[in-house]
């Protein structure tokens, strides 16, 4: 069950070592000003508005029992934010070192739109719809 929940209940989610790998997210620094957090059992979702209208970008957070079955879980939760926000468009950008979620982006359904490449590795810009 997709379910809207607060920085402070998605805290757990980015708090696991692998999720903290490209080091974006400090969970301890969540908030809830200016940022949805969707919940899809083992899978929580941030989105916010990225700089440009209509566009939404993505961070995921999977707990380890969510291995496996994240794509499926990460799809669905981008399928009802579309729902509910109606972007023209989601955001991500994933580290390309970081295999395991390069993979994940691609099954839920993210095409790679460009490279950042930066001193300490490429990022890869991702966009998704459904």
């Amino acid at each position: 069950m997709i379910r809207k929940i607060t920085a402070a209940e998605a805290r757990p989610y980015f708090d696991h070592p692998t999720q903290r790998r490209a080091g974006m997210i400090d969970p301890a620094d969540l908030h809830d000003n200016g940022i949805e957090y969707w919940a899809n059992g083992p899978m929580c979702a941030a989105f916010h508005a990225a700089h440009w209208p209509g566009v939404l970008m993505a961070h995921h957070g999977c707990r380890p029992k969510a291995w496996g079955s994240a794509a499926i879980l990460a799809r669905e939760l981008l399928l009802h934010v579309w729902g509910e926000k109606s972007p023209d468009l989601i955001i991500g950008w994933t580290k390309e070192s970081n295999r395991a979620a390069v993979a994940m982006a691609r099954r839920a359904g993210f095409v790679v739109d460009g490279k950042l490449n930066l001193p300490d590795g490429a990022v890869l810009m991702q966009s998704w719809r459904p």
